[in-house]
């Protein structure tokens, strides 16, 4: 597994709002869980449709 880099992001407070919500009625175990499958489902959206 590659090493785990540590970032901050700001958000506005109703977006971490949505966010949180989403974690919970996803299943999520934590922020960076979800924000990690996020990353990815947009990489390889954008992969799909020939890279950006």
């Amino acid at each position: 597994m590659d090493n785990i880099i540590r970032f901050s992001v700001s958000l506005p407070e109703n977006l971490l709002a949505e966010l949180d919500n989403k974690i919970v009625s996803q299943g999520y175990s934590s922020r960076s869980e979800l924000v990690r499958d996020l990353i990815r489902e947009k990489m390889v959206e954008e992969k799909w449709e020939g890279g950006r």
